[in-house]
């Protein structure tokens, strides 16, 4: 295990072990948070508040945070809905 330390913020790299958040840029440049499940996430202007809101949502363990390297973009999934209408 390692530390990287990057603007007064230290993420841990375990290697082979998948973390639960990734953190990184998107093409517009905004800070993205991902899930490796799709199952929550946001947009944030600052890598900071990315990094609060994956700590809080893995109770403060850093280990699952993973930090992308400058230059991989990080998107979102695209959403998709399936409305279903039941007419009787």
């Amino acid at each position: 295990m390692s530390s990287v330390s990057r603007d007064a913020i230290t993420y841990k790299i375990i290697v082979g072990l998948p973390a639960r958040f990734t953190i990184g840029r998107n093409s517009k440049g905004r800070w993205v948070v991902l899930d490796r499940d799709g199952r929550i996430g946001g947009l944030f202007t600052t890598e900071s508040a990315a990094l609060h809101f994956a700590s809080e949502g893995c109770n403060g363990n850093h280990l699952e945070i993973r930090r992308a390297p400058d230059g991989e973009i990080v998107e979102p999934a695209p959403i998709s809905f399936e409305l279903r209408v039941n007419v009787h």
